[in-house]
């Protein structure tokens, strides 16, 4: 019996989503668009993800679950996805959010008229799980939504940048599809971040792709909470990690424009990361400070950082390695910031 191949593969990496799980799952079952197959693949959860999985794939023959004999992380659980799909075109969706109906045919005509390699669509946030907390639907990083497709030259010269620090259209996977034969002819492999994985994927595939395509439909619902309760420990070192795999990539394809604007993400990131030591973590300023100086002994942080960007009061402390000027950088961080992480815990321990 010959077996018809998809024309979508839809990638969902499980992780400890049990609550959220079914209602993923549902929405791309009633997806008017029908030639798909879900490929869900369970990294090792230790909830009840696994039964629910089984569950789906015992009721529809489109539904094929991949398990892993240990946790991967979602960098390595997408690509054991990708390894198992078979369409033309692949979509990712987490566990945790939702499709609206019509959401894959919308991607899929799109992608099919424009040829382009990947195509963008609206993404909703949404705070609570009635959905009364979203922001307005957009295609690009930039508010506005967009229906004119970006082509080379334009489409690496200009818009490769997005990856270093400026933001024009999103870096995450979701709420797009992609032409397999684009993800298969670039460079992709998986990354161990934690943060930002999504950035570093698309990084690598956009100097394989020769056009973009725009929906201004919304096809994604990403749902997200009121804000983490601690800091995330790795947080500064991936952003250094990253800092350095994004100076091969400039290197790599002459890509000099970008050196700048890293240099500033990596100056902001290095003073939001020890402001969330003090307001998730407690952190004392007298810690605070010992941390630092601990900190700015990285061979990164050179004149060679500095270069070419605004002496701004921050970078000129960090340059200049004065540890209780950085601290009142922070201090003034905290106080702007710290009122709006309150509210918004508050907000979701209420809703959620």
């Amino acid at each position: 019996m010959l077996i018809k191949r998809p024309e979508v593969s839809i990638i969902v990496p499980v992780y400890k989503t049990e609550k959220f799980l079914p209602a993923c799952i549902d929405s791309i079952i009633r997806q008017t668009f029908r030639n798909w197959e879900l490929i869900a693949v369970n990294d090792c959860s230790p909830d009840g993800s696994g039964k629910i999985l089984a569950a789906y794939e015992k009721n529809d023959d489109r539904i094929r679950v991949v398990d892993h004999s240990e946790n991967r992380g979602l960098s390595q659980t997408r690509f054991t996805g990708l390894a198992h799909a078979s369409g033309r075109y692949v979509v990712f969706v987490d566990s945790d959010d939702w499709i609206p109906r019509g959401a894959i045919r919308t991607l899929y005509e799109r992608i099919e008229a424009e040829e382009a390699d990947v195509v963008i669509g609206s993404m909703v946030k949404v705070l609570d799980r009635f959905g009364i907390f979203r922001n307005r639907p957009r295609n690009t990083a930039t508010g506005e939504n967009r229906t004119e497709s970006i082509v080379l030259p334009e489409l690496f010269e200009e818009y490769f940048i997005n990856f270093f620090g400026v933001n024009l259209l999103p870096c995450n996977l979701c709420g797009k599809i992609y032409r397999r034969e684009a993800l298969d002819r670039a460079p992709l492999e998986p990354v161990s971040f934690f943060m930002f994985e999504d950035v570093v994927f698309n990084m690598m595939l956009h100097p394989c792709l020769t056009k973009i395509g725009f929906v201004t439909d919304t096809v994604y619902y990403y749902r997200f909470g009121g804000g983490t309760s601690t800091s995330t420990p790795r947080f500064l070192a991936e952003v250094k990690e990253q800092y350095r795999l994004k100076e091969r990539y400039i290197e790599q394809y002459d890509y000099y424009k970008a050196a700048p604007y890293i240099r500033v993400e990596l100056i902001n990131c290095f003073y939001s990361h020890f402001a969330n030591l003090v307001i998730l973590d407690g952190v004392s300023y007298g810690d605070l400070g010992n941390a630092i100086g601990e900190e700015i002994k990285d061979d990164l942080y050179n004149d060679a950082l500095f270069e070419g960007i605004g002496m701004s009061k921050r970078a000129s402390a960090l340059k200049s390695g004065n540890v209780a000027d950085m601290i009142e950088i922070i201090r003034g961080d905290v106080r702007k910031n710290k009122p709006k992480h309150v509210l918004k815990k508050a907000i979701s321990r209420i809703i959620t």
